[in-house]
């Protein structure tokens, strides 16, 4: 994973650099999750723990999974039942098994004025 800067600049020329390699980018919003499983215990604790989130009804479901670039890695967009701070969307992500070190870069960059910096690459084709 790349870490990338902290500030809009950097995070602006991230988003432009991806889209310039053919990459959709997908942005948090209030009622979504979005999850960097880089391990197999990273994604099995999504497997395990998705369905209790999804019986406390603070999720609803899974909307998308794909591949990551790097093999065995793979990202997820997980709907919520109702609007959450970024914080608790943190939190939930990383209660899923969502890589660490993003999480805590995530929380740098909305503490340095960023809104909504939770954000993954995908493909623009998905292979079916």
């Amino acid at each position: 994973m790349s870490e990338g800067g902290l500030d809009q600049e950097t995070f602006d020329a991230e988003e432009k650099a991806a889209v310039l390699e053919g990459k959709l980018i997908v942005r948090s919003t209030p009622t979504t999750l979005l999850l960097d499983l880089d391990t197999p215990e990273d994604i099995q604790r999504y497997q395990d723990w998705l369905p209790w989130l999804i019986e406390k009804h603070i999720a609803i479901s899974v909307e998308e999974v794909w591949a990551s670039k790097t093999e065995g890695h793979m990202h997820a967009v997980v709907r919520l039942t109702r609007p959450f701070s970024f914080e608790a969307r943190v939190a939930l992500q990383l209660s899923l098994g969502s890589d660490r070190r993003r999480e805590v870069l995530s929380l740098l960059r909305h503490a340095n004025g960023i809104d909504e910096p939770c954000r993954l690459y995908r493909p623009a084709q998905l292979p079916f």
